[in-house]
């Protein structure tokens, strides 16, 4: 997917990834820049293959929260 995201260059959006210390847990950051009208991921063929069958393959289901950034520091500005 992060190949795609390389290739396609979406104008707003910020990605991330990370795997858990328990090692099969997974945190997605997804950044949008909505304010400029962009941000919205785009239609990727990786992002439909990964979303194929995800909750056949969860332990759990997966739960989306948002966030309030209220501050950072080395990171990102778009996450």
């Amino acid at each position: 997917m992060f190949a795609e995201l390389e290739q396609v260059g979406p104008a707003g959006l910020s990605y991330a990834a990370y795997r858990l210390d328990d090692g099969v847990s997974f945190v997605h950051l997804i950044g949008r820049d909505t304010e400029n009208g962009h941000g919205r991921p785009p239609q990727l063929q990786a992002l439909k293959a990964f979303h194929a069958g995800l909750r056949e393959r969860c332990e759990e289901a997966p739960v989306r929260t948002g966030l309030s950034q209220i501050g950072s520091y080395g990171l990102s500005d778009g996450l």
